[in-house]
């Protein structure tokens, strides 16, 4: 085995090791002698390490101790030999057995042998899952780019386990089998979730998607059809939904009568300058009409021809500021008129400047100006207010509660703060003719707390649509 030298002149270092010492004769050093021992020791340990990597012993290749070095750093069989030699395997040391299996010692200075009754090993495997069947994982498992082919797929017996059925189908044939090509094909297999349902699942892959048709029957003895993971509605599902919105309408509908109530009551004394200011003009008016009797048409079954004048589209500036939320272009107008009537049909674009785009249609006749704006960013609206739409239909949603208050341009504060708004509805409050404005108007929401409405002077009815 490896020692230090112990021939005649060595010399004890601070180490305690044992150390060759030159010949210094001029000095009275005699050196320390070379001895056969000394040198067979060194050159057998670097052939016994050599053979031990199970290599052939070669004078010309220099090389042969590194490979050796590199080849005995690989796992080893157990080896009752260097277990005497070291006292015992050190805690961590891994050594293989005669049937390929990896133990790791759970002791330092362990003499005992890997597999037999009391020994300080244990396989290198424990507690992972062995791929080579009757594997059983828990938690997520993920195959990353790979596929998982079975006949039948079968969960355990366990309540909530989930069990596939071998499944029946096919594929059109001359289809690829990836990207947007294909697969083309359908299966049909069943299912069950243990103690949940049973059911059946129709699947449907094509151009590089999939959409899975499920019939459940479930454990109460009801049946449910899925499309996409989506449970499908009965008739009897929605007369239900329809008679709890239809009560929520109710209970809705006693709070927004109290607002009106409230709201009628303030505006009754608006209503009281309009309705003075609406007989000034009927006097105004009727005075008009007199002078245009004798150009007018008889109503007794005359027939009425329209004929329409056109100017060129141009653009007519009402004011050049581009300040958001102001009127910056109006666009040239085509009008008919019925011959001989005072009645007009007009149409023209206008733009509030970083806000908003749109045409309006202005009406005019028998003392009478109603415009109907189409907005680009939001729904039609009238001096009867905004247009409704299917979505405006009773509430799906419970949670989804509207306030109904008055404002004016700028920020308007809801009565109630909302924790996120969903929609905004405004009706202008007109007192006689309008003017080119109300119709243009616009609001955003700022917060739950509070809208701001731009590109008008006048006041509104406000209804905003939210969540507490």
């Amino acid at each position: 085995m490896v020692d230090y030298t112990a021939a005649s002149g060595y010399k004890t270092d601070g180490s305690g090791r044992r150390q060759y010492v030159d010949r210094n004769d001029a000095n009275g050093v005699q050196g320390t002698y070379l001895i056969a021992d000394d040198r067979n020791m060194d050159r057998n340990e670097l052939v016994n390490a050599v053979r031990a990597a199970g290599m052939t012993l070669d004078g010309q290749n220099h090389e042969q101790l590194a490979l050796a070095i590199q080849v005995l750093g690989n796992i080893h069989p157990w080896s009752k030999a260097l277990s005497d030699a070291v006292g015992g395997y050190w805690l961590g040391a891994l050594v293989v057995d005669g049937n390929g299996v990896y133990w790791t010692s759970t002791v330092g200075a362990n003499k005992t042998v890997p597999g037999t009754t009391g020994a300080k090993w244990k396989s290198l495997f424990d507690g992972l899952p062995q791929l080579s069947g009757g594997n059983n994982l828990s938690g997520t498992q993920t195959v990353t780019n790979g596929n998982i082919t079975s006949n039948t797929l079968n969960g355990s017996t366990a309540a909530g386990q989930l069990c596939w059925g071998g499944s029946a189908g096919g594929q059109i044939l001359g289809r690829g089998t990836a990207g947007t090509n294909g697969p083309v094909g359908a299966y049909l297999y069943p299912i069950e979730v243990v103690g949940s349902f049973v059911g059946g699942r129709i699947q449907v892959q094509g151009y590089g998607q999939r959409a899975d048709v499920d019939f459940r029957l479930l454990g109460s003895g009801a049946a449910v059809m899925l499309f996409g993971g989506n449970q499908v509605a009965y008739l009897t599902d929605v007369a239900s939904a329809v008679s709890a919105e239809a009560k929520l309408r109710s209970n809705a509908d006693t709070t927004l009568q109290t607002n009106i109530t409230t709201e009628i009551a303030r505006a009754e004394g608006v209503e009281s300058t309009l309705q003075g200011n609406i007989t000034a003009e009927s006097t105004a008016r009727a005075a008009a009409d007199t002078a245009l009797q004798s150009g007018k048409l008889s109503r007794g079954g005359d027939t009425t021809t329209g004929i329409y004048t056109a100017t060129n589209w141009a653009a007519v500036s009402a004011t050049t500021s581009t300040v958001n939320g102001v009127v910056g272009n109006w666009g040239g107008y085509l009008t008919s008129r019925i011959t001989g009537r005072d009645v007009t049909t007009s149409i023209f674009s206008w733009e509030n400047v970083g806000q908003d785009q749109g045409a309006t249609i202005q009406i005019a006749g028998y003392g009478l100006d109603v415009r109907y704006t189409f907005p680009k960013s939001g729904r039609l609206s009238s001096p009867a207010g905004t247009m409704a739409v299917t979505a405006d239909l009773p509430f799906s949603d419970p949670t989804i509660k509207a306030q109904v208050f008055t404002g004016k341009t700028g920020v308007n504060t809801l009565p109630t703060a909302f924790s996120s708004i969903i929609g905004i509805n405004l009706t202008p409050i007109l007192s006689g003719t309008p003017s080119d404005e109300w119709f243009i108007a616009g609001a955003s929401a700022n917060d739950g707390k509070s809208i701001t409405i731009y590109g008008s002077t006048y006041n509104f009815y406000i209804t905003v649509y939210g969540r507490y």
